[in-house]
């Protein structure tokens, strides 16, 4: 059996406890109790989601044939204002269930990523960016036409800015992966869990 504790903002009063057990996973709140059985997952997602506050957040989430979900990250709010990695704590509870869902399932397909309304906001961020940037270069006024040298180099910086767009999209597109090939990058690196 293995546990994890973390409490998600001031608003929690008392650590949530996340516990592995031999045929469950089992989030226990104060009002609530989730036990999600691991012969019945059908989504598990492991992904590094950084936000402004929490820049090396990772994130686990769990989901069975109901609709239950357990989600859970590697952040713990410690104070006012105060969040602490938890890091170590987190991949010695994530590697276990990892492993225990490749003994029940080894078929199952781990998503790596956000979630798709997360892609795709982020898609349209950046797009949306890149478009404006690319709108800015090529409406800087030119006096000579277009096939003077800066207008060539107006379209040619608009042109390279079209692949790194579209590079950057297919990158941060959510995958999927079988669990008994799992990439590094899904879990805290051995030197930040440290």
């Amino acid at each position: 059996m293995s546990e994890y504790r973390r409490r998600h903002s001031f608003l929690d009063r008392v650590e949530r406890v996340y516990r592995l057990e031999e045929e469950a996973v089992i989030e226990i709140r104060p009002q609530k109790k989730i036990e999600i059985r691991l012969d019945d997952v059908v989504e598990f997602r492991l992904c590094h989601l950084p936000t402004t506050e929490k820049p090396n957040r990772y994130m686990t989430t769990i989901k069975n044939s109901k609709g239950e979900c357990i989600q859970f990250d590697n952040m713990h709010y410690r104070a006012k204002g105060g969040l602490e990695e938890r890091s170590l704590a987190y991949r010695d509870f994530v590697e276990p269930l990892v492993a225990a869902l490749r003994a029940e399932n080894p078929n199952l397909l781990v998503r790596s990523g956000g979630a798709r309304w997360y892609y795709i906001l982020r898609m349209m961020e950046g797009l949306g960016l890149a478009l404006a940037v690319m709108l800015g270069i090529l409406f800087i006024p030119m006096t000579d036409g277009w096939f003077s040298a800066i207008g060539i180099l107006k379209i040619v910086a608009v042109l390279a800015l079209l692949p790194l767009a579209v590079r950057w999209a297919i990158k941060i597109r959510p995958k999927l992966y079988p669990i008994l090939n799992l990439p590094a990058r899904v879990l805290p690196s051995e030197g930040q869990a440290a």
